[in-house]
């Protein structure tokens, strides 16, 4: 990764370009010029104009990688709309090919099959705007709508009854839990949070720093939106040391983020 803020710059990127472009001859391993592109990032971003092959790279506005739909302004609707799309073609599939409609059948193939697609990487993209959490939760809605004596009852009955959680919650919930694998070093990333050292009469002795932001999306990155929910956990928290006893914790002292 390079990054790119003058013309001088710019020919290093286009230097490391050409110099692939070179073990590719060599190798004869020649990359399909078709499937490559450039995403700019940064309202002061140059746009240059990179090559192989003597071809002009095109540009785009986003890409898939991993899974995860990224978009030059780094916002995540477009994921949110794609993979809300998937989840409801498959919630439709189990619809129109199974005549059960009791709990035991329902429940876990959308545990199985659709909350996987509305769940996978998360952290990276978890909505802020409320039209993508709308849009998101829509598909949870759907499913409890399937179960047999459910129809007729509000969302929020419909989940009591079943013993499920609202997805928003469950987002919050696995926030955590990643908050506490990165902090314990079960999850390897430099420098992802500050501790905060402050001496403190009151709270656990695992506080976090969290920075200022002028940026909105800066504010909703994993290592600032989550920082006030962690560091209101009760002081029991410096006591824990593994992942399974961190969950019981949290479904114990935080129960609107409990798992169903």
């Amino acid at each position: 990764m390079r990054v790119v803020n003058n013309r001088e710059e710019v020919s290093l990127l286009q230097e490391d370009l050409d110099s692939m472009e070179e073990w590719t001859k060599k190798w004869e391993m020649n990359f399909n010029i078709e499937k490559c592109s450039v995403m700019h990032f940064g309202h002061g971003n140059q746009k240059a104009v990179y090559k192989l092959y003597d071809i002009s790279i095109k540009p785009t506005d986003n890409i898939k990688d991993l899974g995860v739909t990224i978009c030059d302004n780094l916002k995540f609707s477009l994921h949110c709309s794609q993979i809300a799309n998937r989840a409801n073609r498959t919630l439709g599939f189990i619809k129109s090919n199974l005549s059960s409609r009791n709990r035991e059948v329902i429940l876990p193939l959308y545990r199985a099959l659709v909350r996987p697609h509305l769940e996978y990487a998360v952290q990276l993209w978890s909505p802020y705007f409320v039209r993508d959490i709308a849009n998101i939760e829509r598909i949870q809605r759907r499913a409890t709508k399937l179960v047999e004596g459910m129809q007729g009852k509000c969302y929020q009955d419909r989940l009591k009854e079943l013993g499920m959680y609202t997805l928003e919650k469950r987002r919050k919930r696995g926030d955590l839990i990643e908050t506490f694998k990165i902090i314990k070093g079960k999850d390897i990333v430099k420098d992802f949070y500050e501790m905060d050292n402050n001496i403190r009469t009151r709270g656990h002795d695992l506080k976090l720093l969290k920075s200022r932001s002028n940026l909105l999306l800066r504010y909703y990155f994993l290592n600032q939106r989550v920082i006030n929910d962690w560091n209101g956990l009760p002081n029991e928290l410096g006591t824990i040391s593994t992942i399974r006893e961190f969950k019981t914790f949290i479904d114990r002292v935080t129960p609107l983020c409990s798992m169903d």
